[in-house]
């Protein structure tokens, strides 16, 4: 009995030790969770402090825009003040064009900082293109998400003020009255009942005294675009004055290429007659295309001294045709130098430029100062076999008569080639102004009177742009008499 007591007490005393642990750890779970509540309290106090101070700052956030303009190159510069209490992050520049369907809008990262009541110019540090006319929604976007609106050119607004004596009302118009040459724009009355994006947009007049300058071009030869003038003037000053019946006629120029037009160069097998005192050697030809001759070139050579060989071209006559009249071009060369026998020479002689006409017939005619047959220049031609269809070869009398044309042999072709220029005539001249400061004229005009010219041909009138260095068309079509 006494060994089953001992046993009963020891099983008391090991439950008693195990109860008072459970309590202890019953009693740390208890403060342990204690603590974390309080911790996520506090953390979750301060996350709401966080975020009414920032909505606080939101409400409070005002940037006013102070003047929205383009600088000289057409670069928008944007002058805003911090209005509000707190220091503002603006982060995005939006343009929006509002004057086409759909809508476009583009945005510029910034990164800028403006202190309470500071003013701030040069806004955005990129350059931004705005040609002057266009119409635009200038949008200031900060860090704490608000944005803030202006147009650009700004709208010319009108504030009205009604200021009673111990008293403060609101009043909305019933109806208004334009004075002078006001005129409504869009909106009506009832744009006036409230404090609003809806608008009612009048047009302004001026009743001042307007005053007209005129500034004429003073510089006919700038080069900003690094190309070469085509045409001339024949009296710049005139456009400096008028309009008056005193103009300054412009003529095209021929910018066509100079290439081979009429030739019979191979074959030669014969030395011909000799060109000297009263003698001259000739060749017609004609061309299915109207030209401009500058030279033709003659397979030549010479006896003794030939001295100045004369090279002209003549209009002809005649059945079969033979030269006649006064000579329209010519060109001469030092007989001198030209070879006594083979090879032979191709002599090149520089003409007067002379216009041709298609389908004319006209003949390349060759003198020399030579005295006599031991002094005299020489002409190669075919005799045997010429093929040449658009002329023949002929040496005059000693009077230098062509005895009516039958002094012409179509048996022999000599050896030539004419050169000359195509038509392509073209009016291409740069007129400056250089003493007139745009900026200072609230309307600017380019006046153009246009006298007679005999062709139906128009001119188109273009202006250049410093900023994109390219020509903008103003007039498409000028008229004479216009």
């Amino acid at each position: 009995m006494q060994l089953i007591g001992k046993l009963d007490q020891d099983k008391r005393g090991i439950g008693s030790i195990i109860g008072a642990t459970f309590l202890v750890f019953i009693l740390l779970s208890g403060f342990t969770f204690y603590i974390l509540t309080v911790n996520i309290n506090e953390d979750y106090t301060d996350v709401l402090q966080t975020v009414d101070q920032l909505d606080l700052q939101k409400k409070q956030e005002n940037v006013e825009f102070v003047s929205i303009s383009t600088t000289n190159e057409d670069k928008l510069n944007v002058t805003v003040k911090n209005a509000g209490s707190h220091q503002t992050q603006l982060i995005w520049l939006g343009i929006f064009d509002e004057t086409v369907t759909p809508n476009t809008q583009e945005y510029h990262k910034m990164d800028v900082y403006i202190n309470p009541a500071e003013t701030l110019s040069n806004i955005p540090e990129e350059n931004i293109t705005i040609l002057e006319g266009q119409e635009r929604v200038i949008q200031l976007v900060t860090e704490l998400g608000n944005t803030f609106n202006s147009n650009y050119p700004p709208r010319e607004e009108a504030t009205i003020t009604i200021t009673g004596k111990n008293c403060t009302t609101t009043h909305n118009p019933s109806q208004w009255n334009l004075l002078g040459s006001t005129q409504n724009v869009s909106g009506s009355v009832a744009d006036l009942a409230s404090n609003d994006s809806s608008y009612a947009i009048f047009n302004s007049y001026y009743s001042g005294t307007s005053t007209n300058t005129n500034h004429f071009v003073d510089n006919n030869s700038s080069n900003v675009d690094n190309s070469t003038n085509t045409g001339t003037h024949s009296n710049f000053t005139a456009v400096q004055y008028g309009p008056d019946l005193i103009n300054d006629t412009l003529t095209e120029g021929n910018t066509g290429t100079t290439s081979l037009f009429e030739y019979y160069n191979t074959g030669d097998d014969d030395g011909g007659g000799g060109a000297w005192a009263g003698f001259k050697l000739c060749q017609t030809f004609s061309s299915s295309t109207s030209f401009s001759i500058t030279s033709v070139k003659l397979l030549l050579y010479r006896i003794g001294n030939a001295g100045t060989v004369t090279v002209g071209i003549y209009a002809t006559t005649g059945n079969p045709a033979y030269p006649t009249g006064s000579v329209l071009t010519s060109g001469t060369t030092n007989g001198n130098t030209l070879p006594t026998a083979s090879p032979y020479e191709w002599r090149e002689i520089t003409l007067t430029a002379y216009a041709l006409q298609a389908s004319t017939t006209y003949a390349i005619v060759v003198q020399c100062s030579g005295g006599n047959g031991g002094n005299a220049v020489y002409w190669r031609d075919d005799s045997t076999s010429p093929t040449y269809g658009n002329g023949m070869y002929g040496r005059s009398l000693s009077s230098g008569s062509w005895d009516a044309g039958a002094q012409m042999d179509n048996t022999r072709d000599g050896m030539f080639e004419v050169w000359g220029a195509s038509y392509s005539y073209q009016l291409n001249i740069e007129e400056q102004f250089t003493s007139v400061d745009t900026g200072a004229y609230t309307n600017k005009e380019l006046c153009i009177f246009a006298g007679t010219w005999s062709t139906s041909e128009t001119i188109k009138v273009d202006v250049w742009n410093t900023t994109s260095s390219s020509w903008v068309n103003v007039i498409a079509s000028l008229t004479k008499n216009a």
